[in-house]
């Protein structure tokens, strides 16, 4: 005769029980955590392609007012940003500038913040994340010539 129940394997069965919870909740956890990088990751892409855009237009812009132009477009945005910087302090030109090949555009703004400055402020909107980049540059009135106003290095401000 059994006096109680047969117990035999019963701590097996705990076990098993306790492994497939810590399975299921381990797999939860690497889903979750994958999900997460993913989306940094593509956050942060976004984000340094933003930067590049915006980085790119300021290029573009200061190519544009170092150097001689000989294209009548090249001249035209020349010949705004001379007039602007013979202009008042504080007054601003806003240029957009995209790309053909994949659509993406960004926005300089060249305003005249003393005689001899002028900032340049790069914003790309082409992506979920925008960035706004901030530089100057400065005149040189010493290698100035007569009618062609000529600058000097771009300074980043972070």
């Amino acid at each position: 005769m059994m006096k109680g129940c047969n117990k035999k394997g019963a701590a097996l069965m705990w076990v098993v029980f306790a492994s497939s919870i810590l399975a299921v909740l381990a797999a939860g956890l690497i889903a979750l955590s994958s999900y997460y990088y993913n989306n940094v990751q593509s956050d942060t892409l976004d984000m340094t392609q933003s930067y590049y855009n915006a980085k790119s237009a300021i290029e573009t812009v200061y190519s544009l007012i170092s150097e001689k132009q000989t294209e009548s477009e090249q001249i035209s945005v020349y010949n705004k940003i001379k007039e602007l910087s013979e202009g008042s302090n504080g007054k601003s030109i806003k240029l957009s500038l995209s790309s053909d090949t994949d659509g993406e555009y960004a926005t300089v703004t060249v305003t005249k913040t003393s005689d001899i400055t002028l900032t340049l402020t790069g914003e790309s909107e082409s992506s979920a994340r925008g960035c706004t980049l901030i530089a100057r540059v400065q005149r040189n009135v010493l290698s100035d010539e007569e009618n062609y106003p000529t600058w000097g290095n771009i300074v980043y401000i972070d």
